[in-house]
């Protein structure tokens, strides 16, 4: 099952609290842009949320080599909204 949700935050720690609170209900989003969420399903408790503001742009260098280091780490970049991360 694939869905999309429209939901705003303005407070991202509450936005996060709300996306773990999803992934341990087996319910992991895969993407977001402008306020819409794209979920499908996953083993409850199968992944852990975090948002980051980056200091620079995703695409900035600083950023590509912040990014690359978590991607080694085993951190997956999911979505970017500005300078807004959402990591899994």
């Amino acid at each position: 099952m694939r869905g999309k949700l429209w939901k705003a935050f303005w407070d991202f720690e509450k936005e996060e609290a709300w996306l773990n609170d999803m992934a341990a209900k087996g319910i992991a989003m895969t993407d977001y842009s402008i306020c819409r969420y794209t979920f499908e399903e996953c083993e409850p408790g199968e992944y852990e949320y975090r948002i980051e503001l980056l200091e620079k742009s995703p695409k900035s260098h600083e950023s590509v080599a912040y990014l690359r280091f978590l991607k080694e780490s085993g951190i997956e970049a999911i979505a970017f909204y500005n300078s807004w991360a959402y990591f899994r």
